[in-house]
């Protein structure tokens, strides 16, 4: 659980320790390398606005689990 207080780098470095994060940017960064550099350019704008929707989603069930065990 992440408390809201906590600054934002501490709970970006908390949620790349899961796992399941963790894989898919080992998986997503490689696919990147093999494109054509202008094509990687936008690939990399699309990845990074990938990238922060999943911790935004993760960070999101991370407080959603921490609001329900509250109640």
């Amino acid at each position: 659980m992440i408390a809201d207080n906590v600054p934002y780098h501490i709970r970006r470095d908390a949620l790349l320790a899961d796992p399941s994060v963790r894989d898919w940017v080992k998986t997503t960064i490689p696919q990147l390398e093999t494109r054509d550099p202008c094509d990687a350019i936008q690939d990399l704008d699309l990845l990074c606005s990938l990238f922060n929707r999943r911790l935004q989603d993760l960070f999101d069930s991370h407080t959603g689990s921490q609001v329900f065990e509250r109640r």
